[in-house]
């Protein structure tokens, strides 16, 4: 089935008072990106402790490629029993949707069970800018308009999508380079050859602690205890740049009854674990249970937003 848009479903397909349910064989935990980035070392970490919860091993798949379309189809293929899960950050159902005039997948036979982390974007440039702070360099590239360039992860992607509102926001006129991956990217900005990037804060904030960048400004609401020299955007002066890439668990719409409330619980209960919490920060990540209800307001909240700023700066992909 060919969708556009989730927002005509609804989000919970369980009752509040559903009868317990529990996991009577492995589970796998499907994830749209290569192993040993931000996506599947979260999944990793809560998944291990889902695993001690619910009494059954989780094991992580990675199925990249396809900007998570062949990650969705592979737990669309599947039955829908609470066995067969997606660990999908925004680009599978919230951005895509708007982005493709076709899907090989409906996003709406997705049901959110919980968030699962999140961290934030980041504005770095070579040491070489001509800017120390985030008012440095939106005077200077606003002084040069068409002049400047900035590298995104890729076209579509949320770096590239934050960066059309950052430009908006701030009335800015700058153009856009999208690499493939943030690898390429880093390596062209270590080197000069791209001035100032938008990115997810991994792995660019080793790059800055090693002085090969310098980061700017920081989307989360407060300094990264990672990295407390980093000043947020809000405090600069710019809190409409307050937002996160986040990854969470998804299941199919039609599961079991008590399926997703339990798989949200043990989501929860391993976000608040200390030492999940410790060793995300060190990378400026966070753990972050939510309950169906709390994850579907956020998907369909971002759905709209995000697709706002698709549109007015007319990003479209083809399939």
């Amino acid at each position: 089935m060919l969708r556009r848009s989730l927002l005509a479903a609804p989000f919970l397909a369980t009752p509040a008072f559903a009868q317990a349910w529990s996991p009577t064989r492995p589970i796998r935990l499907i994830v749209p990106f290569a192993a040993g980035g931000a996506a599947d070392n979260g999944a990793r970490a809560i998944g291990a402790r889902m695993s001690e919860t619910l009494g059954q091993p989780v094991l992580v798949e990675n199925r990249g490629g396809g900007a998570g379309a062949i990650a969705a189809n592979a737990v669309a293929e599947a039955a829908p029993d609470g066995h067969t899960l997606l660990w999908a950050g925004q680009a599978v159902i919230t951005t895509n949707p708007h982005l493709y005039s076709r899907l090989s997948y409906d996003p709406a036979a997705f049901v959110p069970i919980s968030n699962g982390t999140r961290l934030p974007l980041v504005l770095h440039v070579h040491p070489s800018f001509p800017a120390r702070n985030l008012a440095e360099w939106v005077a200077k590239v606003k002084a040069e308009p068409g002049q400047h360039a900035y590298g995104t992860v890729g076209r579509g992607g949320m770096t590239h999508v934050f960066a059309e509102q950052a430009e908006s926001i701030m009335g800015l006129d700058l153009q856009d380079v999208p690499y493939r991956g943030s690898g390429p990217m880093l390596s062209d900005a270590v080197a000069g050859n791209v001035k100032m990037c938008f990115d997810g804060v991994l792995p660019a904030i080793n790059n800055h602690r090693a002085g090969q960048l310098r980061i700017l400004a920081v989307s989360s609401e407060r300094r990264l205890d990672a990295a407390p020299d980093i000043p947020t955007f809000a405090e600069q002066g710019w809190p409409q740049l307050t937002a996160y890439l986040w990854f969470g668990l998804f299941g199919l719409r039609g599961m079991p009854a008590g399926s997703v409330e339990r798989l949200s619980a043990a989501v929860q209960e391993a976000a608040r674990r200390p030492d999940i919490r410790e060793r995300m920060a060190r990378d400026g990540a966070e753990p972050v249970g939510s309950t169906p209800q709390e994850f579907g307001n956020l998907v369909e909240h971002e759905s709209t937003m995000w697709g706002e700023v698709i549109r007015r700066a007319n990003i479209r992909l083809t399939d």
